[in-house]
């Protein structure tokens, strides 16, 4: 399992299995506050006036996750628009990773006054991988 983060954006790959059905998960959660992959992704070809004046900015950022799905295989999911955490539970048999993400305006508001607001926000996405029979690990799943 290879674990990343802080690339403002939150993603889980399945690699594949070697021959003994060991598989090469790869898990990346977004950033808690910084900004978001997406939010880069506009600002970086904003800079840019051939970029920002070609009509092409607002659809390649809006479209951007379903790109990388299409274009990689082993993607299983891609959120460059949320911020979040990743929570894992490993056991003998079985690993999960619950992805907690947020909308970027909520990142900029305070809750301290009433966290059970912000306890309501938070989207979820599982991962699953359990050991099978023969010893050989499941297929990503949710």
């Amino acid at each position: 399992m290879l674990v990343a983060g802080d690339i403002h954006g939150a993603y889980a790959s399945d690699l594949g299995a070697d021959a003994d059905g060991n598989r090469a998960l790869d898990f990346t959660t977004a950033a808690v506050s910084s900004e978001t992959f997406r939010g880069l992704l506009h600002r970086t070809g904003s800079a840019s006036e051939s970029i920002r004046n070609s009509g092409l900015l607002e659809p390649i950022t809006e479209a951007i996750d379903g790109f990388m799905m299409s274009a990689v295989e082993s993607l299983a999911m891609a959120r460059s628009d949320h911020h979040g955490l990743i929570v894992f539970q490993v056991s003998d048999v079985e690993l999960t990773a619950d992805f907690h993400l947020l909308a970027p305006p909520l990142v900029e508001q305070s809750f301290y006054d009433n966290p059970g607001a912000l306890s309501e926000q938070w989207e979820r996405a599982s991962w699953r991988v359990t050991k099978q029979l023969g010893g050989k690990n499941s297929q990503l799943g949710t």
